[in-house]
C-alpha cells in the first residue's frame, strides 16, 4: 500500500490507496475486497459525465445570450458555479489517477478539459492534494488550515461565506492574498509572479521517459537481488 508518496511510482489499483482510505475502511467496517470495487475506472461513464457537464455549460450560455434577460443571466451564473464545480470534482478524480484508465489522457482531460478552464491545473493540485491525504490531520497537511476552524461558530460561516461568494477564498488559496492576526493584505511578490496553478501536465514522451527509467531501474534491482 503506498501513503501518498511519488505518484510517477503508482502503477496498479492497489497502490493508488492511501493511509488515509485504509483508516477510514477500518473506521467504517468495509471489507478491503467490498472496498475495492469502488476504484474501479470506468472510461466510459468519466467521459460521459465530463460531456454532460460541458453541454450543460454551453446550454446555459446559450439561453442566457438568447434570452436578453438579466433575471436569466443572474439564475445562469449559479448553474454554471454548478457545473464548474462538477468539473473539480472529475479533475479531483483525476489527480488519483481513477479518471481514465489510460494515465496520458487521464492527465489531459483532467488538465485541460477539467482544470485549465477554472483556472487551475492538475500538475500543482495533485501536489499539493497528494501531501493532503499522506499527512491527513497532522501539522504537514496542507489543507489543515481549512479543516482546523470546524466546527464553526454562525458568524464564521457567514464570513467563510461572504469570501467564497466574493472570491476573496480563492485568491487566499493561490497567495494573493494574505491573512496575518485577522487581517487581509495583498501579497504583492505574488502579483510579479507566475502564478504556479498553471503548469502543464506531463506529454506523452515524458511520461513514457518515467516509465522507460522505472524500468531500467527495476531491472538493475531485479538482477542486484539475484547475484
Amino acid at each position: 500500500m503506498a501513503a501518498g508518496g511519488n505518484p510517477n511510482d503508482w502503477t496498479v489499483q492497489d497502490a493508488q490507496r492511501d493511509a488515509s482510505s485504509e483508516l477510514a475502511s477500518v473506521a467504517m467496517r468495509i471489507r478491503p475486497d467490498s472496498l475495492k470495487e469502488l476504484y474501479e475506472i470506468n472510461s466510459g461513464r468519466a467521459l460521459a459525465a465530463v460531456a454532460e457537464t460541458w453541454a450543460m455549460i454551453i446550454a446555459t450560455i446559450a439561453i442566457a445570450l438568447w434570452s436578453h434577460s438579466a433575471i436569466v443571466w443572474f439564475l445562469a451564473i449559479f448553474v454554471i458555479a454548478r457545473c464548474q464545480h462538477a468539473l473539480m470534482v472529475l479533475a479531483h478524480d483525476a489527480a488519483h489517477f481513477r479518471l481514465l484508465e489510460n494515465r496520458f489522457w487521464n492527465d489531459f482531460v483532467g488538465h485541460w478539459i477539467c482544470f485549465f478552464p477554472v483556472g487551475s491545473s492538475l500538475e500543482g493540485y495533485r501536489n499539493v492534494h497528494l501531501r493532503h491525504h499522506r499527512y491527513l490531520h497532522t501539522d504537514k497537511d496542507p489543507d489543515l488550515s481549512l479543516s482546523r476552524p470546524y466546527p464553526a461558530t454562525t458568524a464564521s460561516w457567514r464570513r467563510k461565506l461572504i469570501r467564497d461568494i466574493s472570491g476573496i477564498s480563492e485568491l487566499q488559496i493561490r497567495g494573493y492574498i494574505k491573512v496575518e492576526h485577522g487581517r487581509s493584505h495583498l501579497a504583492r511578490g505574488r502579483l510579479l509572479r507566475r502564478s504556479p496553478c498553471v503548469a502543464r501536465p506531463a506529454s506523452r514522451r515524458q511520461l513514457a521517459s518515467k516509465s522507460s527509467r522505472r524500468r531500467r531501474l527495476r531491472g538493475t534491482r531485479e538482477r542486484s537481488s539475484s547475484i
